[in-house]
């Protein structure tokens, strides 16, 4: 191995190969100013609150063999630069800004614009309102497809967009969609996207056609659940991400109908038992659909009372999946092994039900949202599974809220 660039004095953040690898796209951090330097020995080591912020910048170097590491320019594009994607030609490439490094303009101010690699300028942009998340050129660089937010008071980025590079024109392409895309792909060879959707508390991988708005399912949901995604060149093979009620995230691979498992990361979980796992559908005292995801206890009996674990989920812009539900901070089939029943809740406000049902409890915190928290207590009570006396709650971010107030 050589090296082939360096950039002195900082690190690179990410960076991108164009697609027949003569170019690579990468972010970085401009190199400290060399007064900043003198003022840090005569000891001035101030840093004033959200000022003097630096832009992350944009850099694309030739990969020509050299005697010497090249150093890479920084292109002048205006603002922060958060995220790029190439062209299949590489002749173009999606480049996204924010005004400042402030996480509020990261959220409520960023933009993806299209960007022409030999002229270095930008060509257009794709005006959406509110969070941002990624975006793909299709294989003929005719279409954009961007994962956004459909106004700025939509707390997830689950709203699917599509964008005419000729036209400028922007529109959502799952308009009601009740649900939240998560993961996206276009196919290398027509202009069709594949996109993993969560619907609480299942997820799908399905399949649209520019110029329709109905979508095909290639896995439905109760399959697993999925996570990111990638189209073979060939475009008749999936890669993805996915989980289970018994297993952590692994390898599968789809082809047509048929889903294969080819990653086993976690042998030794084949030989343990786990406890049932489902999920669950009610209502809630003002008639709002609840629900959320319930581990019973491993060895439970019908009819026997157990402690309860509520583990509520943070965000409150996200949701609880029927998957694997066991990590350092979820207790699952952990807590579950130990006698205990562990519930995980979707209260309204959370993802995976249409922007409608995550907007619920905005201006309303520790309000309806929490009493949803009660209700669902209430009801495992009810259906005589849990002892109303031994309850506990906890969560992390959000559900860290959640748990105080309770």
């Amino acid at each position: 191995a050589q090296k082939l660039m360096s950039l002195k004095g900082r690190s690179i953040s990410s960076y991108e190969l164009s697609p027949n690898g003569d170019k690579v796209a990468l972010l970085a951090m401009p190199a400290p100013d060399k007064s900043e330097k003198e003022l840090k020995k005569l000891g001035f080591m101030a840093e004033v609150y959200e000022l003097g912020l630096d832009n992350k910048q944009l850099h694309i170097v030739e990969l020509t063999k050299a005697d010497k590491p090249l150093t890479p320019d920084a292109i002048s594009i205006d603002g922060y630069v958060s995220d790029m994607n190439y062209s299949a030609d590489g002749k173009k490439l999606l480049v996204k800004t924010q005004p400042t490094a402030l996480i509020d303009d990261k959220y409520m101010k960023s933009q993806w614009h299209l960007f022409d690699v030999d002229t270095q300028q930008v060509t257009l942009s794709f005006k959406t309102e509110g969070k941002l998340g990624d975006a793909e050129l299709s294989h003929d660089g005719r279409y954009v497809a961007i994962l956004g937010a459909e106004d700025k008071h939509d707390p997830a980025t689950g709203r699917l967009y599509l964008a005419d590079t000729q036209s400028g024109e922007i529109k959502e392409w799952l308009p009601d969609f009740m649900g939240h895309v998560s993961d996206f792909e276009w196919s290398n060879k027509r202009n069709t996207l594949n996109f993993v959707a969560q619907v609480s508390p299942e997820s799908f991988i399905g399949q649209i056609k520019v110029g329709s708005n109905k979508y095909k399912k290639l896995v439905k949901e109760g399959k697993f659940i999925a996570g990111s995604l990638s189209v073979s060149d060939s475009d008749k093979t999936i890669a993805l991400r996915a989980n289970t009620a018994t297993h952590p995230n692994e390898v599968f691979m789809v082809r047509g109908s048929k889903t294969t498992r080819l990653s086993d990361s976690n042998p030794w979980l084949n030989d343990k038992r786990f406890a049932k796992q489902e999920a669950l559908t009610f209502k809630a005292r003002d008639g709002v659909e609840i629900g959320g995801v319930l581990v019973y206890p491993l060895d439970y009996q019908e009819g026997k009372q157990y402690p309860l674990i509520m583990a509520v989920h943070g965000g409150p812009e996200s949701h609880d999946k029927n998957g694997w539900v066991t990590s350092y901070s979820d207790p699952g089939q952990m807590g579950a092994a130990r006698g205990y029943a562990v519930f995980y809740p979707n209260y309204r406000g959370s993802t995976g039900k249409g922007v409608d049902y995550s907007k619920l409890g905005q201006n309303d915190y520790a309000g309806k949202e929490f009493d949803d928290l009660v209700d669902m207590k209430q009801y495992l009570v009810d259906m005589g599974l849990v002892d109303t006396k031994r309850v506990g709650i906890t969560g992390g971010s959000y559900g860290g809220y959640a748990s105080a107030w309770g």
